[in-house]
């Protein structure tokens, strides 16, 4: 995340008239898991990512799977 600042990003619109829109570089990412289960749709939030390794970030997936997790597809969820 660190290399792609994109990825922490988002257009700040401003409210004054003929001010362009800003874009923000958030310090942190987070990645929102959206978790399908026989029960209901879950999203739990993996918090401060860009200080964890890929392999921190699968181990904590893994982990979710193990709760009894059937699908998982991973959203970029900025933190502010």
């Amino acid at each position: 995340m660190i290399e792609w600042p994109l990825f922490r990003s988002s257009i700040t619109q401003n409210l004054q008239d003929k001010v362009k829109p800003t874009l923000t570089v958030r310090p942190g990412t987070d990645i929102t898991v959206a978790l399908s289960t026989p029960t209901g749709l879950y999203t739990p939030t993996l918090t401060g990512v860009n200080t964890n390794s890929v392999y921190d970030i699968q181990s904590k997936l893994k982990h979710l799977q193990h709760l009894g997790v059937f699908h998982c597809t991973v959203f970029v969820n900025n933190r502010n």
